[in-house]
């Protein structure tokens, strides 16, 4: 005859449970929990049954069955014997049945599938704990994938989260500098025209007769302010910053230029010197004069395309800066670098 016990129901129940929870995890607030939730209870029913077992075959537990005991005073009934005779009544009373030897011990050993064993292991006691110590080495390893997998998703949950706010202050910083430049350039451009509108309005009052020419501080000033926006054009930064930086880049290429006049103008004062004859003296020194204006302007205007090259080169890097893909460190370090290569 076929029976059963509390223990069979409750583990077909949470094999029942497992299945469903394996078969609809996406359906769970919580997927990996509702996975984890079955192993949990199924480790936890295998451990109080252990408990049971190796309770229930301690000597201080009563025998489901009882035993006579004869004496002369009588015969006595007691469920307190060994586990060799307990397992021989338990087999007297043909197994899970109740009989005029049974306890209230019997119900509840029957309930949960109890029963005294001898000493001796059998393959279906190694069939029980290597089942159990399989649930057990299950339900370990599923808990450390499991905290290794909660850990790697919070880190990447961070790590997206961090990336989302870079990048809408990434694009917010490109899109800003982006603006900024086209607005500079529209400024520039219109500034441009009205300078020009201005210098044209000019020439024709010259021809006319109703002004002077061009004075050569009224010329500086027209070639600088072409040159500050050029160089806006071609950065996208504004004037006052373009400006302020080309000062500095022109006052460390002055030291270079100065040594560049002081070596001609040695060479030519070496030369007058060699030169006896008055006659040729005054020739070679108009004829050295003439030559050592035309170096320094050739020079001078040499020159000035380096300083725009260095100065073009220290903007890309403040604009990187401005787009926030370098720091303001990296920035004095790139500056004080081509203030140098000026200088030399």
């Amino acid at each position: 005859k076929q029976t059963s016990d509390a223990v069979a129901v409750a583990s077909l129940g949470l094999l029942l449970s497992s299945l469903s929870a394996w078969g609809t995890p996406a359906l769970k607030a919580n997927p990996m929990r509702s996975l984890l939730s079955p192993t949990r209870l199924i480790s936890a029913l295998n451990f109080s049954v252990l408990c049971l077992t190796l309770a229930f075959q301690c000597p201080a537990m009563p025998c489901p069955y009882t035993m006579d005991l004869w004496s002369y005073r009588g015969s006595t009934s007691t469920s307190f014997v060994s586990r060799e005779q307990c397992v021989y009544l338990e087999a007297q009373a043909g197994g899970w049945t109740l009989s005029k030897r049974s306890t209230p011990m019997s119900i509840f050993s029957h309930c949960f599938g109890l029963m005294k064993t001898t000493g001796s292991y059998n393959a279906q006691m190694f069939w029980r704990l290597a089942l159990f110590l399989s649930v057990l080495l299950q339900r370990l390893l599923i808990n450390i994938f499991f905290e290794n997998l909660e850990g790697h998703l919070h880190r990447e949950r961070q790590r997206l989260k961090k990336r989302g706010r870079w990048y809408i202050k990434q694009v917010s910083a490109l899109r800003e500098v982006q603006l900024t430049a086209w607005d500079t350039k529209r400024q520039v451009l219109l500034s441009k025209l009205q300078r020009l509108i201005t210098q044209h309005d000019a020439f024709r009052a010259i021809w006319d007769g109703r002004r002077k020419a061009f004075s050569q501080s009224e010329e500086r000033e027209r070639l600088l302010a072409n040159r500050v926006e050029d160089l806006c054009l071609m950065s996208g930064i504004g004037r006052h910053k373009v400006e302020g930086v080309l000062d500095e880049f022109d006052s460390s290429a002055s030291a270079a230029l100065g040594r560049f006049r002081q070596t001609a103008y040695g060479d030519s004062m070496a030369e007058e010197g060699l030169a006896g004859d008055d006659d040729v003296a005054v020739a070679s020194s108009a004829l050295s004069s003439s030559s050592e204006g035309a170096n320094d302007q050739a020079h001078s205007e040499r020159l000035q395309q380096i300083v725009d090259r260095r100065l073009l080169e220290y903007l890309e890097h403040h604009v990187l800066r401005m787009k926030r893909m370098i720091s303001a460190e990296e920035e004095a370090n790139a500056k004080h670098r081509l203030l140098e290569a000026c200088r030399s």
